[in-house]
Parts: C-alpha cells; structure tokens; sequence
C-alpha cells in the first residue's frame, strides 16, 4: 500500500485520479482550495475502500503553504503535481492577479514541490507532472496557459535526466470533459475527433501508465497524431494556424485522415 499526493483533486482529472489510486487500495492526501468538495470526496472514498484519507485544504500558490506540506509529508511515494488554473480570451482582457496566479499555480507550484518533495522522497518513489497538449504549441486566445504548460514540458523531461533515484514522469492531458472549461471560459471544441474524453478515462489512462513506469505519456491518438504533425511547423506558424478556427478544422480533417492511415507503421505513438 502506497501514499499517494495529489494536488487539485477536488474536481476533474485530479478527483479522478484519486477514486482509481483508492479502488487499488492506496493511501491518500488530497489537496485543494475547496474544503466541501474534499470532505465529501474524502468520505466517499473510506467508505468504499480500506484506506487512509487526508485533505488538506490550502492555496497551492503561496511558498509557504508548499513548505508546510512537504515538511509535514516526507513519506510520500508519489507526488501528482496536478493542480493547474487556466483562462481563455485576448491577452489585454485578462486581469492581472488571473495571469499571476495562474503563473504561480502552473509553474511555481511543480517547481517548488517537486524540490521539496525531492529530496525527502525515498528511492523508486515517483513525481508525476501533469501539463497539457497545449504546451506543444502557441495557442492563441490561452496564450499565458499554453506558456506555462509548454515550461513543465520542457522543465519536466529536463530534470527526468537529472534524478536517478526517483522517476518523474510528465503526463499530457488534451482536451478533457471537466470544470477547466467553465473556469477557463473556454468555448467548446468541435473536436475533430468527435469524441472529449471524461476525467475518469484520462485518469484511468494515466494511472496504468504510472503502473508500467512509463515518463513521457500523452492520452489519445489525436493528440499523439496532432503533437506530431506539429513537430514539422515552426511556432510563427502553429500560432496562426491555431488561431483560425474553420482554416484549422479544415487542413487538420485531411491532415490526420493521412496520418491515421501511417500511424501504426510509421509513427512511435506509445511513449516510454
């Protein structure tokens, strides 16, 4: 039986996350902002399975709240830096404390833990980021939210090279059926794929993943196919081209029906 932390799980992929980590009867410390939300996930899930929750209900962007929690947990054997915030809209219409908490929570946050946490965490424990297919790209009208994920890219699969006695993984979600969407005011997709997954496949995804040790794992064919594709044009480009909604719909419609067709011969879709 393992303790596992997850921030942000009161709701989306992090709440899906620790139902799945609670039915395979490991032990829980649940952090959020939202105490109702917690105490009732916290109640739902002892009383199903026979583990251990612990909530802790703190503002994941302040240093000091990240400091007491990583000096009151230094047994933990893995550490979901989960916890995100987004917005949509033009750059100049956003408020100012938004951008700054939402870099505080997107960057500061991992970072910060993920030092703490580090060096107490014993050998074979695991530090999982989770960023977004958006940090594959400039995504206009999200500009600051694709920033900071396009860093825990970066950041994540840099310091991966840099442990040899902890794994740390990067996990990309791509567009999921959760609250991200009301909070961020993001209008929905048309989804070339058809299909938004729900929090409870993506988590379910991710955690066979974290299972097979896997470090580097996007969820879906069509964010595998579209990160890609996206290898292959330069950022200037990805940017107006992800800014023109019908152009994007259109060329990605024949783009991935031709790589749909290659894929299981030509590209490596599984990541290790």
């Amino acid at each position: 039986m393992k303790t596992i932390l997850i921030t942000g799980a009161s709701s989306g992929i992090g709440c899906a996350l620790a139902k799945i980590y609670a039915e395979n009867s490991h032990n829980l410390v649940l952090v959020a902002r939202r105490e109702e939300k917690l105490k009732d996930l916290k109640e739902e899930l002892e009383k199903k399975h026979s583990i251990s929750v612990i909530i802790e209900v703190m503002d994941l962007s302040k240093k000091e709240n990240l400091e007491i929690l990583s000096l009151k947990y230094k047994n933990i054997d893995v550490l979901i830096n989960n916890a995100g915030l987004g917005q949509y809209g033009k750059f100049d219409s956003y408020n100012l404390e938004t951008d700054i908490s939402m870099i505080n929570l997107n960057i500061l946050t991992p970072i910060i833990l993920t030092k703490f946490f580090a060096k107490s965490m014993k050998s074979g424990s695991k530090i999982i980021n989770i960023a977004s297919t958006a940090g594959f790209q400039p995504v206009p009208l999200m500009a600051i939210y694709s920033a900071t994920k396009s860093f825990i890219v970066d950041f994540t699969l840099a310091i991966q090279r840099e442990y040899s006695n902890i794994n740390i993984s990067l996990f990309c979600p791509g567009e999921t059926q959760t609250e991200f969407q009301q909070v961020a005011k993001r209008p929905k997709s048309s989804a070339l794929r058809g299909y938004i997954p729900t929090a409870e496949e993506v988590a379910r995804y991710f955690y066979h993943s974290e299972q097979s040790n896997k470090s580097f794992v996007i969820y879906g064919t069509y964010n595998k196919l579209l990160i890609f594709i996206s290898r292959f044009f330069n950022k200037r480009i990805l940017a107006y081209f992800l800014s023109k909604r019908n152009l994007k719909e259109k060329v990605l419609s024949a783009v991935l029906m031709i790589f749909l067709v290659v894929s299981a011969t030509f590209i490596p879709l599984e990541n290790v």
